[in-house]
């Protein structure tokens, strides 16, 4: 379990963990967002995403800022939890949690080569975090998965 914990640092710590990978050569991949109700659409995402290079950082929004944006029965699976199931996939490398709404800072301090998006990314945000990118020197690369699962359907089937 250590393991596991030791691949959960705070902002500070993911921030010198990039660069110092980054300093070695290694091609730094992030990804953001919830991930709520861990299913195969994530866990699909996640792996293709960790394909584009050396090392997987996940930023994942806090429990506050999820509520912010997708209302107070959300999220379902606390912001500890989730961190704890996603560093325990063996392809994602290292986990943080920000506390903003959007992830331009965390993606600031990150740096990576690149910002993984996924099928559903929110235009007005996307068209930030592209900015963001290029004036870093990075890019933004698109996973379309066929997988269509969303934490949305689980829900929805669960209340029947």
């Amino acid at each position: 379990m250590q393991g596991i914990l030791n691949k959960i640092l705070d902002n500070d710590e993911i921030a010198r963990k990039s660069d110092e990978l980054k300093k070695q050569g290694k091609i730094v991949i992030m990804v953001n967002g919830v991930f709520d109700l861990l299913h195969v659409g994530h866990v699909s995402f996640l792996k293709s995403a960790r394909e584009k290079g050396d090392v997987l950082f996940v930023a994942i929004n806090t429990d506050a800022s999820v509520k912010t944006y997708k209302g107070e029965d959300k999220p379902i699976i606390p912001e500890r939890e989730r961190a704890l199931i996603l560093a325990s996939l063996f392809f994602v490398d290292y986990v943080t949690l920000f506390e903003e709404s959007k992830a331009l800072r965390i993606i600031e301090e990150i740096n990576p080569d690149v910002l993984v998006k996924g099928i559903r990314p929110d235009p007005e945000r996307l068209k930030e975090e592209i900015a963001l990118m290029e004036m870093l020197g990075g890019k933004v690369e698109h996973i379309h998965n066929q997988v269509t699962t969303s934490t949305g359907q689980i829900i929805n089937k669960i209340r029947g």
